[in-house]
C-alpha cells in the first residue's frame, strides 16, 4: 500500500486494487457498538426508573407529613398564646373567653390541614383536678372567669392520609397540646 495514495491512484493498468474497505458486506454483518449502547442504557433505565419513582414519593409523602406535625404544633402554641395574652377583642371580650379568636388563631397557621381544636382550662394547675373543657365547637365565646394562675390548654388534632395508597398505611393521628398559665389582672407600676 502507497501512503498518501487516494483510491484513484492506486489503479494499475486500468485494472483497480481492491482496498479492505470496499467490501461493506463484512461491516454490515457486524452489530452497531453504538445501537448496542443505547439499548443498554435503555433497559438499564427501565430497571433504575421504579425504584427511583417509589424513592422520590417517599420523600414527598415523608415531608407532607412533617409540614402538618409542624403546622399541627404551631397552631397549638399559637392559639394558646392568644388565649392567655391580656386584652380583649374588638368586641371588648377577654381573649381568654374568645373562643372563636382562640380557633381563628390556630386556623391562621395550620396550613394544609383541617384541624380540630380543644381548648381547657385548669385552676388548680398542672398538678390538680383534671382539666375541664370549655369553648365547645360552635361557641363564640365561654363567659367563664379564670383566676390568675389558672392554666389554658389547646389540644390540635389533625390525620395524615397518605396521597397515594401504594402501600396500605394506616391513617396517623397528629396532635399537639400546649398549655400556659392566663395573664389577668397583674398590673405593672
Amino acid at each position: 500500500m502507497i501512503i498518501g495514495a487516494t483510491r484513484d491512484s492506486m489503479s494499475c493498468g486500468g485494472a483497480r486494487a481492491k482496498l479492505p474497505t470496499d467490501d461493506m458486506s463484512v461491516r454490515r454483518n457486524e452489530p452497531n457498538s453504538a445501537a448496542l449502547h443505547e439499548g443498554q442504557g435503555l433497559v438499564e433505565f427501565a430497571l433504575i426508573l421504579p425504584v427511583l419513582l417509589l424513592l422520590i414519593l417517599g420523600i414527598v409523602e415523608f415531608g407532607r407529613m412533617m409540614i402538618i406535625f409542624s403546622s399541627v404544633s404551631t397552631a397549638s402554641r399559637d392559639a394558646v398564646r392568644y388565649a392567655v395574652s391580656v386584652g380583649e377583642n374588638s368586641a371588648g371580650v377577654p381573649h381568654y373567653q374568645d373562643c372563636l379568636g382562640i380557633r381563628e388563631a390556630a386556623a391562621q397557621v395550620a396550613v394544609f390541614t383541617d384541624p380540630s381544636v380543644v381548648i381547657t382550662h385548669d385552676s388548680d394547675g398542672p398538678s390538680g383536678a383534671a382539666p375541664v373543657e370549655y369553648c365547645q365547637a360552635g361557641k363564640d365565646l365561654d363567659p367563664i372567669e379564670v383566676s390568675l394562675g389558672t392554666q389554658i390548654s389547646v389540644t390540635i388534632i389533625d390525620v395524615y392520609n397518605p396521597l397515594l395508597p401504594i402501600v396500605e398505611l394506616p391513617t396517623i393521628p397528629i396532635s399537639a397540646e400546649t398549655a400556659r398559665t392566663v395573664l389577668r389582672d397583674v398590673y405593672v407600676k
